[in-house]
């Protein structure tokens, strides 16, 4: 079975939840089965192979996107060249599989396509993603969708959401849960973040838009605890617009932002703090959600379908559009202490998903087509 993965998404976004979901699953794929050739079509600047070693062919796609980008009349062009290079090394084509990180899909290619669907928050929210970018991804992942011939959806919500956008048969969609990263899975004492000397409730993530930061913003400027409990966040600095918020406000000493940390610290931020608070409006899964599990940390979450999916009962709801109801919701996780078997069956919740079931599941789909 041959199998070719247009890496472009480790050029544009080498960082983030989709390079860690190829990063974790196609080692996983190469070791399970001997059967399956994978060439990695990788960035022509990546210095790493995402720990393939001897177990895949690696070659280097020439980064035309980088020299196109800047000239907005060009800026598609430099991608469809990439993805023309990238068929051009792939060959015929014929009896293989094709697999993009990002819905690059080749004009022409005989064999099978599979397309992997993170989210839709392009189609939910477009009011956040308005003019020539946000109309190029809806474009590009719709063509990838509907001319896939698998197309794999990283929860049941964000399957049934692509059955809602897409024309698309439901025979061709098929859920492969994510997983938790093994650094999350150790145990973590608390304490072990030293330098910070306040009981501290933590935000993991992107803060703009759909993820809603700004709603636990204004309920921890309400809160009565605010004095003697940090917000923690976890991510890129502060912007002009929530420094200016944090100064009005008077919490410059309670908020405090860390970037530029590892798994196995940001392991120990979740198990140090009093509560992991999730306030999305949308997620096709969400990492914090099971990464606060495994280390079996209280979980404060907006009432979205992909968190009751992923974590049942586990987390304290609140409503999403309301900052009241995430005071509160504060208020109870600050007062409730779980118990040892309590954070037992978290934990456990948690190791339902993995990556090693995410590679098993992903190349049964692979293994169906043309059956």
């Amino acid at each position: 079975m041959n199998l070719f993965v247009d890496g472009i998404v480790f050029r544009h976004h080498p960082i983030g939840g989709v390079a860690r979901y190829f990063n974790e699953i196609l080692p996983r794929m190469c070791m399970l089965d001997d059967e399956l050739k994978l060439t990695f079509l990788s960035p022509w600047e990546s210095s790493e192979t995402i720990g393939l070693g001897d177990k895949a062919s690696v070659v280097k796609i020439p980064p035309f996107s980088r020299f196109t980008y800047r000239v907005p009349p060009l800026r598609g062009m430099g991608d469809r060249l990439e993805t023309f290079a990238a068929r051009c090394v792939a060959g015929t084509g014929n009896n293989s599989i094709w697999h993009s990180t990002y819905n690059t899909v080749p004009n022409f290619w005989p064999g099978m396509k599979v397309v992997t669907i993170y989210d839709l928050i392009y189609e939910i929210f477009p009011h956040l993603y308005r003019g020539p970018f946000g109309d190029k991804v809806r474009f590009d992942q719709r063509r990838a969708v509907e001319s896939a011939d698998a197309i794999l959806c990283i929860s049941e919500t964000t399957r049934r959401d692509a059955l809602n956008f897409y024309d698309i048969n439901e025979k061709s969609t098929f859920v492969t849960y994510l997983g938790v990263t093994d650094s999350f899975k150790n145990d973590h004492k608390r304490g072990t973040t030293s330098n910070i000397d306040n009981p501290f409730i933590l935000f993991v993530g992107e803060r703009k838009g759909y993820k809603n930061f700004n709603c636990l913003l204004d309920a921890f400027c309400n809160w009565k605890m605010r004095n003697e409990i940090k917000l923690i966040a976890v991510g890129k600095p502060w912007d002009y617009e929530e420094e200016a918020y944090i100064t009005d406000n008077g919490i410059s000493k309670r908020v405090e932002v860390i970037s530029s940390i590892s798994d196995d610290e940001l392991a120990g931020l979740y198990s140090a703090s009093e509560a992991v608070v999730h306030p999305s409006l949308y997620e096709g899964f969400g990492f914090p959600i099971v990464e606060s599990m495994a280390t079996g940390s209280k979980l404060v979450a907006s009432d979205i379908p992909t968190t009751r999916e992923i974590a049942g009962d586990i987390p304290i709801y609140f409503d999403q559009n309301d900052s009241t109801s995430l005071l509160n919701a504060l208020n109870i996780s600050v007062e409730k202490q779980l118990t040892v078997t309590q954070i037992k069956d978290i934990k456990e919740h948690a190791l339902r998903y993995n990556w090693d079931n995410t590679a098993k599941e992903t190349i049964k789909v692979y293994k169906s087509l043309g059956k």
